[in-house]
C-alpha cells in the first residue's frame, strides 16, 4: 500500500488535480528504482528512461520539477534541460553530475539551463531539499502566470466593452466622454442600474491625462470617512469612482467635500440611480456637495429609450461572448425583433446575462433564434403587427386586464401576478388604454 504524500506537497499542490510531479530521467534502470525509492513514499515522482520519454511526459503532465542525469546517449541531459527551458520554463531544472563534467555545466549554468545541479554520488538529503524547494519555487511561478493571464482577459474585457459594448449607438455620449477626459472637473453620471455608469466612469478615466493613474472604484452605501480616505489614497493620480454617491452617509460626505477642493486629490467621478435632488432638499446629502459634484451632469439613458441601439449591442455581445466560448454564433432577425420589443427593465447587464445564456446553451455554431433567449423578468413580445398599437395582443391585454381584477386595481399585485416588473405593467396599461 502507497504511503500519503507529504503534508509540504498536498499544500503545494492543493489547487491542481493530479500535479505538479518530479520527473527523475535516467538511461539506467537501477538509478531510477533507487531514486523512486527513496522519493516516491513523500513525493510525487514519476520516472524516464530516456529524454525522448521525457519529453512525451512533459507534454502530457504537469511537471513541476525535472532532475536529469547528464550523461545519457542521443540527447543529453544538458540538451533535455535547453529543451524543457525552450517550451516549459517554469519547470525546475535539477541536473545530477559527475565533477569531470564542470565545464560543460559551467556553461549551461550561463544559459540557464540548469537552475540547480548535484554532483555524484548524491546525498539523499540534499537532493531532498532541491526537491523540496523546486516543487514551491514551480509552485509559485505557476500561480503568479495564472494570476497575470486572469488579470489579461480582465483587461481585455473592460477594453472591449468600452470599445465598443456599453456605449454602442450613443454617438452623443461618445463626443461628451471624450470632451470630458480632457477636463478634471468633478461629473455626476446619472442612469438605473444596469445602464453602464461604471463603464463610461471608466471609458472617461482611460482617455484622460490621468489613464497611467489608478481607477478605484468605493460602492458608497455604509462607507465611513476612514473608508473614503483609503479609497482617495489609492487613486492618487488617477480617478476615484464613486458608486451610488448618494447612499453616501453624511459623516463621510464632508470628507468628500475637502477632496473635491483639493487639487492634488484624484479626479472624482460619481455615479447616481436615484434622483439625488430629492435627497439633497431633504436634508440626507449636503447641498453643498451636490452643487459641487453637479459641475458636469451625465445621463446615461435607460435601454428602453434607445431600442434602435439593441440589434447593434446584441450583435456585439453574441459574436463576443461566443468566440470567447470558441462558438460561431450569430442572431436570428426574428431573435433580434424579440429583443427589440422588450422592456429591458434591468437594462444593458440585463441584455448581456440574456445573450450569454443563450451562447452558453447554444451548440459550437449556428444560429440563436428567438426561443433560445431566456429573459430575466418576462417572455419578450412576440414578433411586431403592422403597427406599434399592434404590438401587444389582444391576448396579452386580456391577461392584464384579468391579473388588474384579480389584484383588485392593486398594480404592483397585478405585476406579481403576471410576473413581470410593475414598471413594464404601466408601459403596457398605457398602450392599451386601459382605465
Amino acid at each position: 500500500m502507497t504511503n500519503p504524500k507529504s503534508l509540504l506537497w498536498h499544500i503545494l499542490c492543493s489547487s491542481v488535480s493530479g500535479g505538479p510531479f518530479i520527473l527523475v530521467v535516467d538511461d539506467e534502470q537501477p538509478n531510477l528504482d533507487m531514486f523512486v525509492r527513496l522519493f516516491d513514499m513523500d513525493l510525487p515522482v514519476l520516472e524516464a528512461s530516456s529524454a525522448a520519454r521525457a519529453l512525451e511526459i512533459l507534454a502530457t503532465e504537469e511537471v513541476g520539477v525535472l532532475v536529469t542525469d547528464h550523461r545519457m546517449p542521443v540527447m543529453t541531459g544538458i540538451d533535455l534541460l535547453a529543451e524543457t527551458q525552450k517550451h516549459w520554463p517554469n519547470v525546475r531544472r535539477i541536473l545530477l553530475t559527475a565533477y569531470s563534467d564542470r565545464e560543460m555545466l559551467l556553461d549551461a549554468i550561463k544559459r540557464g539551463h540548469v537552475h540547480e545541479y548535484v554532483l555524484k554520488p548524491w546525498n539523499p538529503d540534499e537532493v531532498r531539499l532541491h526537491l523540496e524547494a523546486g516543487l514551491a519555487a514551480y509552485v509559485r511561478a505557476r500561480d503568479l502566470a495564472r494570476a497575470e493571464v486572469e488579470r489579461t482577459a480582465l483587461r481585455a474585457e473592460i477594453d472591449e466593452r468600452l470599445g465598443t459594448g456599453t456605449i454602442i449607438g450613443l454617438e452623443g455620449l461618445r463626443d461628451s466622454i471624450a470632451k470630458l477626459a480632457a477636463s478634471d472637473a468633478p461629473v455626476l453620471v446619472r442612469g438605473e442600474t444596469g445602464t453602464g455608469k461604471e463603464l463610461v466612469a471608466r471609458a472617461i478615466h482611460r482617455a484622460s491625462k490621468r489613464a497611467a493613474g489608478a481607477f478605484i472604484r468605493l460602492a458608497c452605501r455604509g462607507k465611513t470617512s476612514l473608508d473614503l480616505d483609503g479609497a482617495i489614497a489609492q487613486a492618487r493620480g488617477g480617478t476615484l469612482f464613486l458608486d451610488e454617491v448618494a447612499e453616501l452617509p453624511e459623516g463621510a460626505q464632508a470628507s468628500l467635500l475637502d477632496v473635491l477642493e483639493d487639487k492634488h486629490a484624484p479626479r472624482v467621478i460619481a455615479g447616481t440611480r436615484e434622483p439625488i435632488e430629492e435627497k439633497t432638499k431633504a436634508g440626507a446629502f449636503r447641498e453643498d456637495l451636490f452643487f459641487r459634484l453637479v459641475v458636469v451632469p451625465f445621463k446615461i439613458p435607460p435601454l428602453r429609450e434607445r431600442t434602435e441601439d439593441i440589434p447593434a449591442l446584441a450583435r456585439h455581445f453574441v459574436e463576443s461572448i461566443g468566440k470567447g466560448m470558441g462558438k460561431d454564433l450569430r442572431l436570428s432577425e426574428a431573435a433580434i425583433t424579440s429583443l427589440a420589443l422588450y422592456d429591458w427593465p434591468g437594462n444593458v447587464r440585463e441584455l448581456r446575462n440574456v445573450i450569454e445564456r443563450a451562447c452558453v446553451l447554444a451548440e459550437g455554431q449556428g444560429v440563436l433564434e428567438r426561443e433560445d433567449l431566456l429573459f430575466d423578468f418576462a417572455t419578450a413580445a412576440p414578433p411586431p403587427a403592422a403597427s406599434i398599437f399592434e404590438e401587444i395582443s389582444a391576448e396579452e391585454g386580456q391577461r392584464v386586464r384579468d391579473a388588474l381584477r384579480q389584484a383588485a386595481g392593486n398594480r404592483a399585485r397585478a405585476a406579481r401576478l403576471l410576473g413581470i416588473p410593475r414598471t413594464t405593467l404601466n408601459d403596457r396599461i398605457r398602450k392599451l388604454g386601459i382605465a
